[in-house]
């Protein structure tokens, strides 16, 4: 056990922010840099700066090594205040920084819950995304993070839970499995009563 480096648990639904960084258009001076996003704190946040009411204003999170995802959750400032609020989006990747394509655009609203966009798969290490319109024509965000596409369906974890609560009666007399080959790993009933 010497040497093992103990780590914070990951959400393996998401690609870990650890392995990617964070760029913007511009940042406000204040401590509001585009790292904040990935610092997993919805406490602190990028803002542009507040001067530059040009739009678009874009957020770029960049990776090392080709990632593999299938949507991107935008947590808004935490603050109370909804300045700098994407209400109307696009999203383009990019393996290369230079070249850029469009994959998702849209609208949200302006308030300060998360907001999950997804998207067909796509291997990439570039994404960025665009705030076309957004509150006061700033840009600002709590938080990004990646959606993994790779992730697997847990079917040997569900299938425990489904046999637990299925030993402690639950299940109203019906037999339950999960199924490795639904969307997510369903569990179908076989019989009995339901």
């Amino acid at each position: 056990l010497n040497g093992l480096e103990l780590k914070e648990i990951t959400n393996t639904n998401y690609i870990d922010n650890s392995l990617l960084t964070a760029t913007a258009d511009c940042y406000q001076a204040d401590g509001s840099v585009p790292a904040n996003v990935l610092d997993n704190n919805p406490n602190t946040m990028w803002h542009s700066n507040w001067n530059e009411t040009t739009m678009p204003h874009w957020l770029q999170l960049s990776s090392s090594e080709p990632v593999a995802i299938n949507g991107i959750s935008y947590l808004p400032r935490q603050s109370g205040s909804t300045n700098g609020n994407a209400t109307k989006y696009h999203i383009e990747i990019s393996d290369d920084g230079q070249q850029w394509n469009e994959i998702a655009s849209g609208n949200l609203s302006s308030d300060a819950s998360e907001k999950v966009i997804e998207f067909d798969r796509v291997v990439t290490s570039h994404i960025r995304f665009y705030f076309d319109e957004a509150v006061n024509n700033n840009g600002s965000a709590a938080e990004f993070k990646l959606l993994n596409a790779d992730v697997a369906a847990d079917v040997e974890g569900l299938q425990a839970a489904i046999d637990k609560a299925a030993a402690a009666g639950c299940g109203r007399n019906g037999l339950y499995r999960a199924h490795p080959h639904s969307a997510a790993g369903d569990s179908s009933h076989l019989g009995g009563a339901g």
